[in-house]
């Protein structure tokens, strides 16, 4: 299984998934990288040298030195969803890879499960939108 490293390769990926360099002068100065789906977006991910580190607001909810595919990919799908579809996967500390993979899980399990009856429901719609987002983010 292929590991991401905070270095172009991983930066590359994010830009073809549309984030943007919101970097400082200072930071760039220091070598590292700030990137965000849009200029204003409260969510980042920060390159602090070798960690990787993921930011909401103010706060740093992850931080880890490498990722596997399926972490880049939860990743993705957390700041590709809006705010309100995308809460679904933070814990009480924020967002954290491990708990949003088991929510994934879990959500993928519980569309399996649903009757047709349901598949008309908001809550549905809204699991079936994050399931099928997850599933087309290709790198």
């Amino acid at each position: 299984m292929k590991k991401f490293k905070a270095n172009k390769e991983l930066a590359s990926i994010l830009f073809k998934q549309g984030f943007v360099d919101t970097t400082s002068q200072r930071d760039k100065i220091k070598g590292k990288q700030s990137f965000k789906m849009s200029v204003r977006a409260r969510k980042s991910i920060y390159f602090d040298y070798d960690t990787i580190k993921i930011i909401k607001g103010y706060h740093i909810t992850e931080s880890t030195m490498s990722l596997t595919e399926e972490q880049l990919k939860i990743i993705l799908l957390y700041f590709k969803l809006p705010t309100s579809d995308s809460n679904i996967f933070e814990s009480t500390d924020g967002f954290k890879i491990n708990y949003a993979i088991d929510k994934l899980k879990s959500l993928q399990k519980e569309l399996l499960l649903l009757s047709d009856i349901e598949s008309k429901s908001k809550k549905f719609k809204k699991k079936y939108r994050i399931a099928d987002l997850y599933n087309s983010i290709v790198f």
